[in-house]
């Protein structure tokens, strides 16, 4: 029987230590899946940016579009304007 006490206090401590272990690896890998998290969160930030700036940027264009047709407007109706004076 004591020879069974010997071995069992020989290898006393080894299952916490074994515990710290796994949750070590647990700590590792759920940092490492947060590091993934993080990484994926930056590329959706990233991308949302790009579709605001190139949706803002069409806008832009459309605004432009929209004010070159309004000078355009504008100028035919002074040019008719003038022609109409020269009458």
């Amino acid at each position: 029987m004591s020879e069974f006490r010997g071995i069992a206090d020989e290898f006393k401590g080894e299952g916490e230590k074994l515990m710290g272990d796994v949750t070590f690896n647990r700590s590792e890998q759920d940092s490492g899946r947060a590091e993934q998290d993080i990484g994926k969160a930056n590329r959706a930030e990233s991308e949302a940016n790009r579709d605001w700036t190139r949706g803002g940027r069409e806008k832009d264009e459309a605004k432009a579009a929209g004010d070159m047709g309004e000078a355009r407007f504008y100028e035919r109706e002074s040019a008719q304007d003038q022609s109409n004076r020269n009458y």
